[in-house]
């Protein structure tokens, strides 16, 4: 069995809220950034962003997600 990288059991951020996200290396930051983008899809648990369950959106819808309502830019660009 895999150790999960990441246990949130809860994670609400309201619209124009802002939080740090803060760890050492290797600690997750980047996988959850991924995660709540819709870059990677949860292993477990439910993503939700603006009322749409990111693991039923198809790679392209949450695309247009990201785009429309995140805005998000990549760390190796």
């Amino acid at each position: 069995m895999i150790d999960p990288v990441l246990h949130i059991p809860k994670f609400c951020l309201e619209e124009k809220e802002q939080v740090a996200l803060q760890g050492a290396s290797g600690s997750g930051k980047t996988t959850f950034l991924h995660l709540l983008a819709g870059v990677l899809c949860a292993d477990a648990g439910e993503i939700s962003v603006d009322g749409h369950l990111l693991h039923l959106l198809s790679e392209s819808k949450r695309d247009q997600l990201r785009a429309g309502k995140i805005g998000y830019v990549f760390q190796s660009f």
